[in-house]
């Protein structure tokens, strides 16, 4: 289960070539779908992840992640 957010969270996740914990600092809305949920927390494991990996991830085409991860 992905936990709630607030605006106020940070993630933590490791840089790969060193090792070492960095704050990923995420600036949401307060309501998050699940989906949009999953992708903070895929992009937070993988920060080079593709559209087509997140797409391909949550069984959803890349226009639909697009949309999710562009502000209005």
């Amino acid at each position: 289960m992905i936990p709630q957010l607030r605006a106020t969270d940070t993630l933590l996740s490791k840089d790969e070539g060193t090792g070492v914990n960095k704050d990923v600092h995420v600036n949401i809305r307060a309501n998050l779908t699940d989906r949009e949920h999953k992708i903070i927390e895929l992009i937070a494991n993988d920060e080079s992840i593709t559209i087509l990996r997140l797409a391909n991830a949550l069984n959803v085409n890349e226009r639909t992640i697009r949309r999710d991860i562009t502000t209005s």
